[in-house]
């Protein structure tokens, strides 16, 4: 979003539903929910996009996959077979070649108690490269949980930064 100015007719509407408001915000950034942006982590991110005339014949996709476990360490074994459950339709519907061109970005939480970053790597791994699908980790500090637009958003940068993947 950066740091752009709240139209006057938005402000006009915002006075007018929230009278008690005492200082109307100037920033789209004010009236967003939760943490400011200047709190999110930010990235000096150069991306460049892929020349098609270099490319390859078959163009990488990109898929990103937030997961998060239950906080019910009971539930551990549903939240692995839904994942092997993706798996299992990711297989039936592409082919051989199509599941070569993919790479697979896995977002899950530091603080995860299902997918934890030590234990679950090399299971999550195991599952996908059955398939011939590359995979890609990234693990999200406590600031991102629920903020499902910023997680996807690092995704997508994770993915034409790591894999010059084409679509997403």
């Amino acid at each position: 979003l950066g740091r752009r100015m709240v139209p006057k007719f938005i402000l006009k509407l915002l006075q007018k539903v929230f009278p008690f408001i005492q200082k109307l915000p100037t920033e789209i950034v004010d009236i967003l929910p939760g943490p400011s942006l200047s709190a999110r982590p930010r990235s000096k991110r150069n991306i460049e996009i892929p020349d098609k005339k270099k490319s390859s014949k078959n163009h990488l996709w990109g898929i990103l996959l937030p997961i998060r476990g239950s906080d019910d360490q009971n539930e551990a074994t549903l939240c692995w077979k839904r994942l092997q459950n993706f798996a299992d339709t990711l297989r039936a519907t592409t082919s051989k070649l199509d599941r070569s061109c993919i790479r697979m970005f896995i977002g899950i939480d530091k603080d995860d108690i299902v997918y934890t970053p030590k234990k679950s790597k090399s299971r999550i791994e195991s599952i996908f490269n059955t398939l011939g699908v590359t995979t890609y980790f990234h693990y999200f500090e406590p600031i991102y949980s629920g903020k499902i637009c910023w997680i996807w958003n690092e995704l997508a940068c994770k993915a034409v930064e790591q894999a010059s993947v084409e679509f997403i």
